[in-house]
């Protein structure tokens, strides 16, 4: 979970981190990934065998990363290396151009993909890597589905610098800010009219970005959706909230 009550339980999605690399193709330190038509044409040779439900072409959307750096948070959060997390939520686009469905109810290009589970979300991260030209750092085998959707299926961890879920400590360290961020009520602000929450969303997920970044310029890292970590895959119950603030 996220922070406490605020989030609006509409569905689970998933945010992305990348370990920091530079393969000679696509450059990832200042946060942006360059040169895309190198990763399509990477794409159709490393996953042409995978074909879109909709019998449609790939034309993979690759999410906007930024630059966390290690260092120690205002909530005591220490992190020991450097890594890249989605400057977004995944959105619905993004989910359908590297998996070719879109599960989501509240449709809506710019908004996150809903519905997904957390084998889904391990499917898309491989798929990808496989993108970027890293090795998927989960293997899925003894899969189950259920429409599109993955039901079960048995994970493993390759490791590596491929795609993956943050654990909760990646996850609490960018949300507070990472080594710049400021002691705030929520990641990047005080005030719950610039965080989608029960209050203000109507009951519906809404385009990502829509207010302001906290200190690493990652948005939404509050409200809008409930977001994955790798505690989800592990089967372990965290909670956002006691990394956030340790006084609660």
């Amino acid at each position: 979970l996220r922070l406490d009550n605020a989030k609006n339980a509409i569905s689970n999605h998933t945010s992305l981190v990348l370990k920091l690399v530079n393969n000679g193709e696509s450059t990832i330190g200042n946060g942006f990934l360059i040169q895309p038509n190198s990763l399509v044409k990477r794409y159709s040779e490393n996953f042409a065998s995978v074909k879109r439900a909709d019998g449609l072409p790939f034309n993979p959307i690759i999410p906007v990363m930024c630059p966390v750096f290690n260092g120690t948070s205002w909530t005591g959060c220490i992190m020991f290396y450097n890594y890249n997390m989605g400057k977004y939520e995944v959105t619905q686009e993004e989910f359908e151009s590297i998996m070719g469905y879109n599960p989501s109810t509240n449709i809506g290009l710019k908004k996150p993909v809903q519905n997904i589970s957390t084998y889904d979300a391990i499917q898309y991260c491989n798929r990808l890597s496989l993108v970027l030209g890293t090795t998927p750092y989960y293997t899925l085998t003894n899969i189950s589905k259920n429409g599109d959707n993955i039901s079960s299926a048995t994970v493993s961890i390759n490791g590596g610098n491929g795609i993956r879920l943050p654990n909760k400590n990646e996850w609490s360290y960018a949300a507070s800010g990472g080594n710049s961020g400021v002691p705030h009520t929520y990641p990047g602000t005080d005030d719950l009219n610039n965080m989608w929450c029960v209050e203000n969303s109507g009951g519906n997920t809404h385009d990502v970005g829509g207010f302001i970044p906290n200190e690493l310029g990652l948005y939404d890292m509050a409200g809008n959706v409930w977001e994955m970590t790798e505690g989800d895959l592990l089967n372990t119950d965290y909670m956002g909230i006691s990394a956030w603030n340790p006084s609660v």
